[in-house]
């Protein structure tokens, strides 16, 4: 919509926020943003979509994770989500951790997150029933993030029940309307 900064240009030249075309723009990019907050898309720094799979070393735990990002894999609590979440246990904090023997096995790959195959089930199937065929997790590293997840039984637009998680981000507290579930 606005790939050539043209709202915001519009903006520091000093056109007035009442100009209805610049208020035309700033409605729809507003209304973009309300459409990838419903969709799971929560725009929190520090934060990415990365394909999941199993871990082929087997050296993972059930609670633990290796993240890899730009830089290579990462150590210490991550938050992992997986859309559509419907439940409680679809949201999971773990333990992210170095896996030498992946360094081999992976090479120069970036961008994922491997998941422990130990326990009774894996966290992937745990998060919102996924499995290891390239199913896409969003993964935060933020430090400040802290979680409260509630589960509301309302009538809202025909949606019977929603799923918010209330996110802590500092002293500011975002509410996230992650998916509505089922349509009357």
């Amino acid at each position: 919509m606005d790939d050539d900064c043209l709202t915001a240009r519009m903006i520091s030249s000093g056109i007035p926020l009442n100009e209805p075309h610049l208020r035309a723009r700033l409605s729809r990019l507003a209304k973009i943003e309300r459409t990838k907050l419903r969709g799971g898309k929560l725009p929190i720094s520090d934060s990415f979509y990365l394909m999941g799979t199993a871990d082929p070393t087997g050296v993972l735990e059930s609670n633990e994770v290796c993240v890899i990002l730009d830089n290579g894999q990462i150590s210490g609590r991550v938050l992992v989500y997986r859309n559509p979440g419907l439940h409680f246990g679809d949201v999971h904090v773990m333990k992210a951790r170095y896996v030498e023997e992946l360094a081999d096995v992976v090479g120069d790959a970036k961008y994922g997150i491997f998941f422990s195959t130990k326990g009774p089930r894996s966290a992937a199937t745990e998060i919102a029933n996924g499995d290891f065929d390239g199913d896409m997790y969003w993964v935060s590293i933020n430090r400040k993030v802290g979680f409260q997840m509630i589960f509301l039984k309302v009538t809202l637009w025909k949606e019977e029940s929603i799923l918010i998680v209330r996110f802590h981000i500092g002293w500011n507290l975002k509410w996230i309307f992650l998916y509505g579930l089922g349509r009357s």
